[in-house]
């Protein structure tokens, strides 16, 4: 909703690629933290940081159509 013009501009050809797009800015602004497992000691997991995510934004220039879904990490 918040990218809604950039990313139709960018696939409106290969909606499958805001998908891909978004799992990807998942991953890259998710914050590590230390967390106690039953059975473990300490682990080191993955949080979504909602403030990091939403801040997130589609890059000015993007790479041909093949590097488009692939390591932009937007929404």
């Amino acid at each position: 909703e918040r990218h809604f013009d950039r990313l139709e501009q960018l696939f409106a050809a290969e909606r499958w690629k805001i998908v891909e797009s978004f799992r990807s800015a998942l991953r890259e602004t998710a914050a590590d933290q230390e967390a106690s497992m039953r059975g473990n000691r300490n682990t080191q997991i993955r949080v979504l940081d909602i403030p990091a995510l939403l801040r997130k934004a589609p890059p000015d220039v993007m790479g041909g159509p093949a590097d488009r879904a692939t390591g932009q990490g937007f929404f």
